[in-house]
């Protein structure tokens, strides 16, 4: 084949992906470019197979140089990963389940079935409207400390708790009026929200400024324990999130941060714009739930002390 025997596609694709990858990492700059931060598994993915195609050309120097650049998206992915709790045996637990339902999603029958399976003690849902709400109302009997805000247009959110939350109560974040709960479990600080998707420069300026929020909530006690999560539309790598992190201190449950949510039909192929991140906590951990018929696959953390 031509494409075999020659290697100027090789060197147009690698040199387009190095450029591509580089530029994500100045998402602070410019928004269109914090896109390309999301996709580092598939920048990996896509120069070990450059990499195997060069060797079969013949182009050793080629293969090389994919070699390099993929060590280089593992180096990245590895130092930049969010911390991680370290602790797996823990005690006084408290679970939680984080879901974007996607609102005209109808297997409501599903997802009350598999949150009655899971039994977790705190649950935030994502894209709730009416018919959502009244789907999950047999939830209200065992999760007497709730908020339920429904809306239209895909940035409804309900928080049901079994475990006594106090303060409970709606903010609206950013210039668009994006949602955001907040609530007090004891000492520890709740916050849950659903950002804009990053489609254009108004809507990720949107979706920086709810973000914002979240660290300006986590920044009036920093040394407060906290639990945050929510759809971010934001990968552990972008710009945005890579600053929250900073700034902070919060930490990641989960065993692999590359696991994707979203689409959830893409499963490995997928990127991690869902999110439960915890401050103060030293043991925990963090799965991706099955598909429920939504776009995201739900997230399930178990917190707690050594």
């Amino acid at each position: 084949m031509r494409f075999l025997t020659c290697p100027l596609p090789l060197y147009i694709l690698l040199g387009g992906a190095v450029l591509a990858w580089i530029a994500g990492w100045f998402g602070h700059i410019f928004w269109f470019v914090d896109l390309f931060s999301h996709f580092q598994l598939h920048f990996l993915a896509g120069t070990l197979i450059l990499s195997l195609i060069a060797y079969i050309c013949r182009e050793r120097r080629t293969a090389a140089a994919c070699i390099v650049f993929a060590v280089c998206i593992m180096a990245g992915l590895i130092t930049l990963a969010p911390p991680r709790i370290s602790g797996t045996d823990c005690k006084n637990t408290l679970k939680l389940v984080s879901f974007n339902v996607l609102t005209p999603n109808l297997e409501m029958n599903q997802v009350v079935e598999f949150l009655r399976a899971e039994q977790p003690d705190i649950i935030a849902l994502y894209e709730i409207n009416n018919i959502w709400a009244f789907a999950l109302r047999p939830l209200l009997k065992d999760y007497p400390y709730n908020l339920v805000q429904p809306s239209s247009d895909n940035f409804g959110i309900a928080l049901y708790s079994r475990v006594p939350l106090t303060n409970i109560k709606l903010i609206s974040t950013a210039s668009w009026d994006i949602p955001m709960i907040r609530a007090d479990l004891g000492d520890t600080l709740i916050l849950a929200t659903h950002t804009l998707p990053p489609a254009g420069k108004a809507r990720t300026g949107e979706r920086n400024a709810t973000l914002q929020a979240v660290e300006d909530a986590l920044a009036e006690n920093p040394a407060r324990p906290a639990i945050v999560m929510g759809d971010w539309n934001a990968t552990p790598w972008s710009s945005p999130l890579r600053a929250i992190i900073k700034h902070t201190g919060l930490q990641s449950a989960r065993a692999n941060n590359w696991a994707g949510t979203w689409p959830s039909q893409w499963q490995w192929l997928g990127i991690p714009i869902d999110h439960i991140f915890t401050r103060g906590y030293a043991c925990g951990t963090t799965k991706t739930g099955p598909d429920l018929g939504s776009d995201h696959r739900p997230l399930i953390a178990v917190l707690g002390i050594n």
